[in-house]
């Protein structure tokens, strides 16, 4: 290699280095100036079950749902170790961020060098901070995604110099993605049929395979397995069984494939939408990869990952926008595919316009969102993208709540609204925080909204919010019913309506008044009732 050469690679290189800092850099940014974005429901479940972790009290026993309990556990970390706030759970999202961020470089200069990585590590980083797929958000999604890829790494290693104890290794990581939601489930299922076909193809002896597959097992089942006896000794093992297994598999069985498939183009469409270069990039990587399969030994791997990825992104057949989360790491990896080629002297032009066309397809997401990213306030961006949703709306309704109550008063929400009770830091008078189960056309749903209407007489809540929001409750033709006749007769006779929020379009209105008229009321709108005397 001459000197004029070598000077060329190091230049490219070094652009190489600069393009991944610079996007880095604004990533960061963005997150730290967006830290006090208002939770959305997802968050309020997590938080507020890791509140109550942190006060010794276990999951499913006073707040239900039927997730794995990994998210509750990270955000119990998180606000143990910053505070129990939007901006310690935000802070505990953008280091995870971060970690998934580097574990992808180290996965992309496993697969082909220090270039690929740093391209899959900067792809990673601007897809997902978009709002298209609620990149702002601690979803359960984003620590599924770091301990699957931290899994698929230490995969990757030990297939390679075959190694029991980096398999053991992989085997935890993808367990606890499985613990901090089901569909990571998808992830082990592909790393082991990648382990047996790996090994199939270098000839291995059949004792050498079951070894491996034995000892990946094991390290996938323990987390699991810790997780279940951490349960059973608390004594809500019978709980857990319920939610997040017998009662999951009724939620995820709502959805025909007929209908998938048009929920599927609907959402796919959104979140593709101004990250549409990447995902571009991306396709030409996997065409790349397929039209050159004898030289890219990784293909069966990276086939496999996104093989699982698009499962896990499929389970249930509901498809929303954060949980396309899931699949962003192949996706990256493929666009790094696309424009990291071969170093040869002839093709230092190409990958230097390769380089240019990657920076303008990371630009572009981030130029055509720059007012949601760069400029809006906090709670106006929120309200941007979530409106009729009362997630900003949840912040002043808490502070209200704070004002008419103690400590030891508790609070029903009607309504899938859990952030009330994490802002407000008011126990829930029911365990039932989400009340979509309650509307869905499942075997359970009546027995639901019986246990509902049975904890909240027995425990004669102080306050009742009532949540007039579809959205908070996506009740269909079929749904029963049962719940809204009782509320409504319920805080008749019982409440004594102490405050109104109208969600309009542009500006909420609150009416913290002794006795606000309830009439002439929008679509959307929240009751605040408080206990006769």
């Amino acid at each position: 290699m001459n000197k004029e050469t070598k000077n060329g690679e190091t230049l490219l290189r070094i652009a190489w280095c600069v393009l991944f800092a610079t996007a880095l850099a604004v990533v960061i940014f963005v997150r730290i100036r967006l830290l006090s974005f208002p939770l959305e429901r997802d968050e309020g479940e997590y938080a507020y079950a890791g509140r109550l972790l942190l006060q010794g009290i276990p999951p499913y026993d006073l707040a239900y749902n039927l997730k794995f309990p990994g998210s509750y556990f990270a955000y119990a970390l998180f606000m143990w170790v910053f505070g129990e706030t939007t901006l310690g759970i935000h802070l505990g999202l953008l280091i995870i961020n971060f970690v998934t961020i580097t574990v992808l470089f180290v996965l992309g200069r496993e697969l082909w060098g220090a270039t690929a990585g740093l391209a899959a590590a900067t792809a990673f980083a601007v897809l997902s901070l978009s709002p298209a797929v609620a990149g702002l958000a601690a979803h359960a999604t984003h620590f599924v995604i770091l301990a699957a890829m931290a899994g698929a790494l230490l995969l990757l290693q030990a297939v390679r110099r075959w190694s029991p104890r980096l398999l053991f290794a992989s085997g935890l990581f993808f367990g606890l993605a499985v613990v901090m939601k089901q569909p990571g489930v998808w992830f082990p299922v592909f790393a082991l049929f990648y382990v047996i076909y790996d090994q199939l193809q270098q000839k291995a002896a059949l004792k050498q395979i079951a070894q491996g597959v034995l000892v990946f097992c094991v390290g996938v089942s323990a987390p699991l397995l810790v997780t279940g006896l951490f349960l059973w000794h608390a004594g809500v093992f019978a709980k857990f069984w319920f939610w997040t297994i017998q009662y999951a598999r009724e939620h995820g069985n709502l959805v025909s494939i007929s209908q998938a498939v048009g929920v599927l183009q609907y959402q796919l469409t959104g979140v593709i939408g101004v990250n549409w270069p990447l995902w571009a990039l991306a396709l030409i990587g996997l065409v790349v990869c397929l039209s050159q399969a004898g030289a890219h030994a990784s293909l069966p791997f990276l086939l496999s990952l996104l093989v699982a990825a698009a499962l896990a992104v499929s389970t249930g057949f509901y498809f929303r926008d954060h949980y396309f989360i899931l699949i962003l790491p192949v996706i990256a990896l493929f666009a790094a595919a696309a424009v990291t080629l071969p170093k040869t002297r002839a093709s230092r032009i190409l990958r230097t316009i390769a380089l240019a066309v990657f920076a303008a397809a990371l630009a572009w997401p981030l130029v055509r969102d720059r007012q949601f990213l760069f400029m809006v306030a906090p709670l106006d961006a929120c309200r941007a993208i979530a409106y009729p949703n009362p997630f900003s709306e949840s912040l002043p309704i808490a502070k209200f709540i704070g004002e008419r109550t103690s400590p030891a008063d508790q609070i029903a929400v009607l309504g899938s609204e859990p952030q009330i009770c994490f802002y407000a830091n008011r126990r829930s008078a029911t365990g039932y925080i989400h009340t979509y189960g309650l509307m869905e056309p499942q075997n359970y749903a009546s027995r639901m909204q019986r246990e509902m209407i049975s904890e909240i007489e027995k425990t004669r809540p102080k306050i009742v919010i009532l949540v007039a929001i579809n959205y908070s409750w996506l009740a269909q033709p079929d749904s029963d019913r049962t719940i809204f006749t009782w509320a409504d007769q319920y805080c008749r006779e019982n409440y004594t309506p102490v405050g109104l929020v109208k969600l309009l379009e542009h500006e909420s209105v609150y009416d913290f008044s002794s006795d606000p008229p309830l009439r002439d009321l929008p679509p959307d709108y929240i009751v605040i009732y408080q206990r006769k005397t």
